[in-house]
């Protein structure tokens, strides 16, 4: 039998402490909190949230973005914070037309119902995130136990290869089950939102979230190949940033992928988000 991974102690101690954490005080605030301190110890550099015409934003455990498009903006992933506040000053009045979520975990679509819009979804995930669902991993299952946040009035389930045109900008889902059975990429001109099917933690490499709140680790890995034959330029994922040129590191993460060895390296074991501003 081969382990799993160089960091699955550190997995284990982390689920520990958060199972402690979450017993003890209002359940969604504390995980918040936590993630947020984080994320300011482990902050995202600033030219790695950057982007012509694509605007990063740090919520405590995750970062969102912004495209601007005709009368308004699409916002893509919705942080872990049911009150938008960070969000909100970011967009700066500006009408937000659509959100597209990467998956349905709650750090990533707790502030989704706010904004009068309506939410595309993979479909796979839309028991997710109406709380039916039942997570594989130990970690990701904490999700159910700080609660789900309120559900958006208008919720689109989406397919693979489905194409939105949206305030003049065409966006294409693209599946990629793994880390939830609906998470979806979103690829608008040569640019991918990745959420956390496909991270680039140090800059130098890419990889799944890691094992723990990644539902199938192999399956992630399939996805992934996707990256091969999409027009893309540009990654832009929901904890690290941007990288350039994300296919020169695809067949290095195949060939991890496929030794039992290496299949759950991960540089970090946990994703971690940014620093707020």
């Amino acid at each position: 039998m081969h382990a799993r991974g160089p960091r699955w102690k550190e997995t284990l101690l982390a689920t520990a402490a958060l199972v402690l954490l979450v017993s003890c005080a209002p359940l969604r605030a504390v995980v918040s909190t936590t993630e947020g301190l984080m994320g300011k110890l482990s902050p995202t550099p600033l030219e790695r949230l950057v982007h012509p015409g694509v605007e990063g934003v740090c919520t405590a455990a995750s970062i969102n973005w912004i495209v601007p498009v005709i009368d308004g903006v699409v916002l893509v992933d919705a942080g872990f914070d049911e009150t938008g506040e960070v969000l909100s000053r970011a967009l700066r009045g500006r009408r937000v037309l659509a959100v597209l979520l990467t998956h349905a975990h709650p750090d990533h679509r707790a502030a989704a119902h706010l904004f009068n819009a309506p939410v595309y979804v993979g479909k796979d995930d839309v028991p997710l995130l109406e709380g039916r669902y039942r997570y594989a991993g130990v970690m990701a299952d904490l999700g159910r136990a700080i609660g789900v946040a309120p559900l958006p009035r208008t919720v689109i389930p989406v397919l693979d290869g489905q194409v939105f045109v949206i305030g003049g900008r065409t966006f294409t889902a693209v599946a990629l089950p793994g880390h939830t059975p609906g998470s979806t990429g979103w690829v608008t001109d040569t640019l991918l939102f990745g959420g956390d099917a496909i991270l680039s933690p140090t800059g130098d490499g890419i990889y799944p979230a890691p094992d723990g709140v990644t539902e199938d680790m192999r399956l992630a890995y399939q996805s992934m190949r996707k990256l091969e034959r999409l027009p893309v330029t540009t990654l832009l994922d929901a904890h690290f940033g941007t990288l350039d040129r994300p296919k020169r590191f695809l067949q290095a993460a195949l060939a991890r992928a496929a030794d039992d060895d290496t299949l759950y390296d991960h540089p970090s074991p946990r994703p971690v988000g940014c620093g707020e501003p």
